[in-house]
């Protein structure tokens, strides 16, 4: 019943295929570098230096700012009390380890900033720190290991000649020690912040984040019972500043922060990447905004797709286009030190998204079909590119290459400052179905 109700010349066929195994369509991948990733106010810091076979060297600093955690104002204008001075300088903070070697003891400087940082820039990645600070520390304190547990420890520090200095600044004036407003920006005005870097000769050690609502630097002083200075106070004085980027309530200005790192590429398989796209073998996704990984759909991959046609006036709707990219190793190691997600981009300067992956919708709350996330079962990433394909295939000015890189969203703190190793395997000499070379699985309606 019915037969004959569709014209032969209307049918149309669902069908299954698969583009990108063979050599000739195969999916072409390169590293590549952007050294424009935001790094303002991500509510973490990374500090320290390494070295790594793969990646090379990397080190990395972060600019602080800092406000007093409590009033210092009173009615005799003593402030800290009299003839008060400073006997130690500790850092409070959580060493949590990312990747290196952590059993190098490194040397990190702590310098003063010479400017405040505009709240109206955005700052990236690149930011030249060194142009921004003195040539002599104020602070310097040594550091191996990790904290155990994430916990926080107190890192005594050394107070360098310039530091001292600092410290009868920082103490000499109480009246910017307010939480109103107007101090606050008084007191940013006359203390701009701080840098927290490895030392230039410093050995390549470990690279390390910690969060910055538990990172304090504190001031323990002693004073004298009166104007003569002549009898030291039994009970000493404690006094911290606090790095926390969040506003503590709307009358109170926030920190701002920026991190900035160094990599480099230097005899390793990237060399040349910051020039521009490095041909790769293994693709890599680099923690601390370092190497992405580039994909290129070569003409022959639309070609192959052209081929699926009965006949050359037949038309192709794709209903979902599946890519799949699987990691080089699918070991519990490997999949442990990998992005749980990966975003794509047809710009990662910009964090551009192709059309599958509109990332402000997903911060919206909307779901998207894109994916992405990490199969641990089966070692793969799968990503639904369909509308990206489809304008690939139809418009020439949608480029046929895009990036595979950490996730634009959540943003803070931003997945790429989050040390990862993902490494990808680009092409697959298995034949057949144990194939794990990058491939687009293309569910579509062929139109007559």
């Amino acid at each position: 019943m019915g037969s004959g109700l569709i014209p032969d010349g209307q049918r149309m066929k669902i069908k299954i295929d698969t583009i990108g195994l063979n050599d000739a369509e195969a999916i072409k991948a390169y590293y590549s570098f952007t050294d424009t990733i935001n790094s303002h106010n991500q509510a973490i810091s990374v500090l320290g230096k390494s070295n790594s076979a793969i990646f090379g060297k990397t080190s990395a600093a972060t600019l602080l700012q800092y406000l007093p955690t409590e009033n210092r104002t009173d009615t005799t204008g003593m402030g800290f009390g009299y003839g008060a001075a400073v006997d130690s300088v500790k850092l409070l903070i959580a060493m949590n380890y990312m990747s290196g070697d952590k059993e190098v003891e490194q040397t990190f400087n702590i310098f003063p900033l010479k400017d405040t940082l505009n709240t109206d820039t955005t700052y990236y990645v690149n930011f030249p720190y060194m142009d921004y600070i003195d040539d002599e520390p104020l602070f310097t304190f040594r550091y191996k290991g990790e904290s155990a547990n994430a916990d926080v420890e107190w890192i005594k520090t050394d107070i360098t000649p310039a530091g001292e200095e600092y410290l009868k600044e920082l103490l000499s004036d109480t009246t910017v020690y307010s939480r109103a407003k107007t101090y606050t920006t008084l007191f940013k005005q006359r203390f701009p912040g701080f840098v927290i870097a490895p030392a230039e000769s410093s050995p390549d050690g470990a690279l390390y984040y910690s969060t910055l609502d538990y990172t304090f630097l504190e001031l323990y002083l002693h004073n004298y019972t009166d104007a003569t200075l002549t009898t030291v106070k039994d009970k000493g004085v404690k006094q911290a500043y606090y790095f926390d980027n969040d506003a503590i309530n709307d009358t109170i200005p926030r920190n701002h922060s920026v991190i900035s790192v160094e990599h480099d590429y230097t005899g390793t398989v990237m060399d040349g990447v910051k020039d521009g796209l490095v041909e790769a073998t293994t693709g890599y996704i680099q923690g601390v905004a370092g190497v992405t990984t580039t994909l290129e759909l070569p003409d022959a991959f639309f070609d192959a797709i052209e081929a699926l046609k009965e006949d050359p006036d037949d038309d192709i709707m794709i209903h979902q286009a599946m890519m799949y990219v699987y990691l080089e190793n699918d070991d519990v190691e490997q999949m442990d030190n990998s992005h749980h997600k990966l975003g794509s981009y047809i710009n990662y300067s910009t964090l551009s998204p192709i059309a599958d992956y509109i990332y402000t919708q997903e911060a919206a709350g909307t779901s998207l079909a894109y994916g992405g996330m990490l199969n641990r079962t089966y070692g793969y990433y799968s990503m639904d590119i369909s509308s990206y394909l489809h304008q690939a295939m139809k418009r020439t000015s949608i480029p046929r290459k895009f990036t595979l890189a950490p996730i634009a969203y959540p943003y803070t703190p931003n997945e790429a400052f989050v040390w990862k190793e993902t490494a990808l395997k680009i092409s697959d000499a298995v034949q057949g179905a144990g194939n794990k070379q990058i491939h687009v699985k293309l569910t579509y309606t062929l139109i007559k």
